[in-house]
């Protein structure tokens, strides 16, 4: 299913005599066939005088990493 997606998608960028196979190798730049691999977040935190940027990333498998990061 995500080939024929991925070939509708990249219908406008193809020749004819180019298929979407070739194309499969690039297709983790578009988000529909990425991965997250990784989560940011980034706050002020308060209790520091100047106001503080704390910043923290969460990574793993990509279901996983979602389920957590709601937590």
């Amino acid at each position: 299913m995500e080939q024929q997606y991925f070939a509708e998608k990249t219908a406008y960028q193809r020749k004819d005599d180019f298929n979407a196979e070739e194309f499969y190798s690039r297709a983790g730049i578009w988000a529909e066939f990425g991965k997250i691999v990784c989560i940011s977040v980034g706050y002020f935190s308060p209790q520091q005088d100047p106001r503080g940027f704390r910043l923290k990333t969460f990574k793993g498998e990509e279901p996983d990493l979602l389920k957590n990061l709601k937590h």
